[in-house]
């Protein structure tokens, strides 16, 4: 013998057409939910690409353009103290200040660039004008231990030309970059 236990059905007292209604809703909002989780990894991804292009490479061109500034605002004040022939404390403060202000912008550049396993017209650009600079300083302003030559204005202007020859190299190339490093989905060609 066997005891079976009462059977039990369970309807619904709504009616069909509210029960279709409220299945149509379900799946509506599942279906919004999916958008909005697809949207936001969009919307992320989309995010990073930007800040990928946008601190890297083109933040370093920018750089460049304004480290191309700050060296040729040095050169005019040296050229400026070599033609007057007189040296003020405030020309020597002028070129000093962009001076600094070239290094902190290369130093901004080196950082946003991609490495590079060889030397790069960044570096060269940086060792040629600190070269520059130096030989413009020991022109205008004889250090303490004295000098064994002093640079002449040929010199310093051939100096200054490579200067301006690497930066333009160092901005070209650095625009190159940008396509580069574009994430798969946005190179061109692929």
């Amino acid at each position: 013998m066997s005891v079976s236990a009462p059977r039990v059905t369970v309807r619904s007292t709504l009616p069909w057409p509210l029960r279709a209604l409220l299945g149509f809703l379900a799946a509506a909002l599942a279906a919004a939910a999916g958008v909005a989780v697809y949207g936001s990894r969009v919307v992320s991804h989309t995010s990073e690409t930007a800040v990928l292009l946008y601190d890297g490479p083109l933040m370093a061109v920018n750089h460049v353009r304004s480290a191309q500034l700050r060296f040729l605002q040095a050169r005019e004040t040296l050229e400026k103290m070599l033609l007057v022939g007189s040296v003020s404390t405030a020309d020597i403060e002028e070129f000093e200040s962009a001076t600094t202000e070239f290094s902190s912008d290369m130093q901004i550049v080196r950082e946003r660039m991609p490495k590079a396993g060889t030397e790069t017209p960044i570096e060269l650009a940086s060792a040629l004008a600190a070269d520059w600079f130096q030989a413009s300083m020991n022109r205008i302003k004889i250090p303490k231990g004295g000098l064994i030559e002093i640079p002449m204005n040929e010199v310093l202007t051939t100096k200054s030309v490579e200067v301006t020859k690497a930066l333009d190299l160092a901005v070209d190339l650095g625009g190159g970059k940008v396509a580069v490093r574009l994430p798969e989905f946005l190179r061109p060609g692929e």
